[in-house]
């Protein structure tokens, strides 16, 4: 799993999404193909977006106490909340800032949870049992195969 902030440098430039990328209608799309908004700042989601396949060097910075290392177009788009429907970078802000995220966040996250308690309790009652017979099944199929000596590798004949 990438983290933020992450980019594909190719040919000289930096690719990357933000939240311009996401009102276009690729950028719904993205959002609709990724199974986490965790995901849309991976470098398989940068890829998908601006179809690079397999060019260009993937690129990513996790330590936001020197801007140095980060390409200016990213720092600017940082600096103007560009990237907030994407991630929120909470260590570029200051202690005071901080104070009045968490008066906000707080709450939010707490209508959050009310909400998706539910949700989830049913998603486990479903997951349970199909885990299970896939764990069954799998079990199953790995035992008749291991169980031949022909199947398993050299050494382990």
């Amino acid at each position: 799993m990438c983290h933020f902030v992450s980019w594909v440098e190719y040919q000289g430039e930096n690719y990357y999404i933000d939240n311009d990328c996401l009102e276009t209608k690729e950028g719904r799309e993205l959002v609709e193909y990724c199974e986490a908004s965790a995901d849309l700042m991976g470098h398989g989601a940068i890829r998908k977006y601006f179809g690079l396949q397999i060019k260009g060097i993937d690129k990513e910075i996790t330590d936001f106490t020197s801007i140095k290392y980060i390409p200016k177009e990213i720092v600017d788009k940082i600096k103007r909340g560009k990237f907030s429907s994407i991630y929120q970078e909470l260590s570029i802000l200051t202690p005071k800032a901080l104070e009045k995220y968490g008066e906000v966040e707080a709450p939010a996250l707490e209508k959050y949870l009310e909400v998706e308690a539910p949700a989830r309790k049913k998603y486990l009652e479903v997951k349970a049992p199909a885990s299970e017979k896939y764990l069954e099944v799998e079990a199953s199929a790995y035992h008749s195969l291991v169980k031949v000596k022909s199947n398993r590798i050299k050494e382990w004949r």
